[in-house]
């Protein structure tokens, strides 16, 4: 027992950060009262909305890889960045509607990026609120969101809704949405790393997500 020692070993020093990612159209304003919420019951947590991608998601707007992509980029900066004050992270993630997708199509380069950094980087919860993770269809009980059936006609502007409805397969590519759900994927692989992996959405009437 080293009594020169006590005291000199650098204390490992946490912190929590959850990453909250808004859907189409939306931006960092969405989480408003989120913030309150999360800042009254996990005081010490930080919390950081995806500003990245609030022009790409327009309606029609960009593509969800590049979406993800950007959003990646975005996370993998700000987990660089609290490298260098803390010994400890652990992430958590939040994606409301698209921002659910886009998070989980981001997950490789987040992955990446935490495997690189030499600190700890635990993986907490993810979590979607109406997240259409088997894509977008139209009923007739929502006639509104019949453009969903058409989406295949926007994509001489924009592969984002045909991606949404899942209609964007090739001969030789399978549809994103069917990528991200591949159990043998990275995008699988990146979701399996979250102790915990939680969707939210109506049980009735939700004409927006099936």
């Amino acid at each position: 027992f080293n009594v020169a020692s006590m005291g000199t070993e650098p204390q490992v020093q946490s912190q929590h950060v959850l990453f909250l990612c808004h859907g189409m159209g939306g931006d960092q304003s969405d989480f408003e009262a989120w913030f309150g919420i999360f800042e009254a019951r996990f005081p010490d947590w930080k919390c950081i909305p995806i500003q990245s991608i609030a022009k790409g998601s327009r309606f029609v707007g960009d593509s969800l890889d590049d979406l993800a992509q950007r959003a990646g980029g975005e996370v993998a900066a700000e987990l660089t960045k609290l490298a260098n004050d803390f010994s400890h992270l652990t992430l958590h993630m939040l994606g409301h509607s698209m921002g659910g997708l886009v998070l989980r199509g981001a997950l490789p380069v987040i992955c990446e990026t935490a495997s690189a950094l030499p600190v700890r980087i635990d993986f907490g919860h993810y979590l979607s609120l109406s997240t259409p993770h088997l894509g977008v269809q139209s009923a007739w009980s929502s006639p509104l969101h019949f453009w969903k059936n058409l989406s295949k006609f926007t994509s001489f502007v924009s592969s984002q809704l045909v991606q949404l409805a899942i209609q964007d397969g090739s001969a030789t590519e399978l549809p994103y949405l069917v990528q991200l759900a591949d159990p043998s994927g990275p995008y699988i692989a990146g979701l399996r790393r979250f102790r915990t992996r939680t969707t939210v959405s109506c049980i009735g009437g939700g004409a927006l997500v099936p």
